[in-house]
């Protein structure tokens, strides 16, 4: 046992070690920029190496009690017949984890689409779906858009936006750096910076999509920490009355979100993930408790949040499932009125 225990604490402190991530500044660049890849700003605490390095394997090799598979609420022919009833008008679909379906302006937007039974790189190994999308991918409307947030396993599916090009050509929109050069097959596939952003569409009905900062990290190994960018997405309509959505993919709580309110808000609907924040000596920088969600809700101007990032894959030592509870109670500590917070099960539409 003595053996065990230290061979994993060695192996712990070599994950940590592979884990170094760029911190030299680029003169002249944005100060997100540095030598080989990106930083948050302001800075946030990297979390204990070695505490990094354990939770790492506990995420793939212990599997978290608290991960017990559920059913759908309803099959995806039954989800594809809701989204289709809600006609043209705005409306969103949590399809599971951060995959969420929006219709903003007359087009389609499909962030962060991952269909796959694993979030990791080494299947079966790693966390693995507890619940089944809430559309399937063959079951999808036709996609206008792709927006990734991170290379993150359980944000980016390439083969998943490659089955989705093949049949529908979307536009796709990925932080610098993330797939390499890959094109996917989509109609225009674009890396952007923080701030940078594309049109979709022409005129009053076009939609416009931002790539904006996110508190957060990246890397698909042990050797790329922090050298794609990662970001937050706004889509906003200008025609009539302006709307906006806001989709924060995986971020920890700071300013950035009081600077997009004032930048950018109100927001008509805020998509925040509200789950995965344990344990919080590694997590706190970079995923939101729902007490935090709940004050980035505010900080955003927000009229309405959807809660995400919960009950699909046992990603934290939180329960995955808490989040149907414990939003609502937060959202009541808040003063925020119930029917502004949406805790909604996978395949569910809402207009909004």
């Amino acid at each position: 046992m003595r053996l065990r225990i230290t061979a994993l604490a060695a192996l712990a402190a070599t994950i940590a070690a592979c884990a170094s991530e760029p911190a030299t500044p680029v003169p002249g660049a944005p100060a997100h920029h540095v030598e080989g890849g990106f930083r948050n700003v302001p800075a946030a605490r990297p979390p204990d190496a070695v505490a990094f390095g354990f939770d790492r394997l506990r995420l793939a090799i212990l599997p978290n009690p608290d991960a017990q598979p559920r059913a759908a609420r309803q099959g995806s022919a039954a989800a594809r017949a809701a989204w289709d009833a809600t006609g043209g008008a705005d409306a969103v679909l949590w399809i599971g984890h951060a995959t969420v379906l929006v219709r903003l302006g007359g087009k389609t937007l499909l962030f962060d689409p991952l269909f796959g039974d694993y979030a990791t790189p080494v299947p079966p190994a790693g966390p693995r779906r507890l619940v089944p999308p809430g559309i399937a991918l063959a079951d999808l409307p036709r996609v206008d858009a792709i927006l990734v947030s991170h290379d993150h396993y359980d944000h980016f599916e390439p083969d998943a936006i490659r089955r989705i090009a093949a049949r529908d050509r979307p536009v796709c929109l990925l932080p610098l750096g993330v797939g390499g050069r890959e094109d996917f097959g989509c109609a225009r596939t674009l890396r952007l910076d923080w701030g940078g952003a594309a049109r979709l569409g022409e005129g009053a009905t076009a939609v416009t999509l931002r790539l904006l900062p996110a508190r957060h990290d990246s890397g698909r190994g042990l050797f790329d920490r922090n050298r794609a960018l990662w970001g937050s997405w706004l889509a906003e309509t200008r025609g009539g009355r302006a709307r906006r959505v806001y989709f924060a993919g995986d971020t920890g709580y700071g300013p950035h979100f009081a600077r997009i309110g004032a930048a950018h808000g109100p927001i008509d609907l805020a998509l925040l993930p509200v789950a995965a924040y344990g344990p919080r000596v590694v997590n706190r920088h970079v995923h939101l408790d729902p007490a935090e969600a709940l004050r980035a809700f505010a900080d955003l101007r927000a009229r309405r949040m959807l809660a995400m990032h919960w009950g699909t894959f046992a990603l934290g030592t939180d329960d995955a499932h808490a989040a149907r509870a414990d939003v609502p109670r937060a959202a009541a500590a808040a003063g925020v009125p119930a029917d502004r917070v949406w805790v909604i099960e996978p395949g569910e539409p809402r207009r909004f």
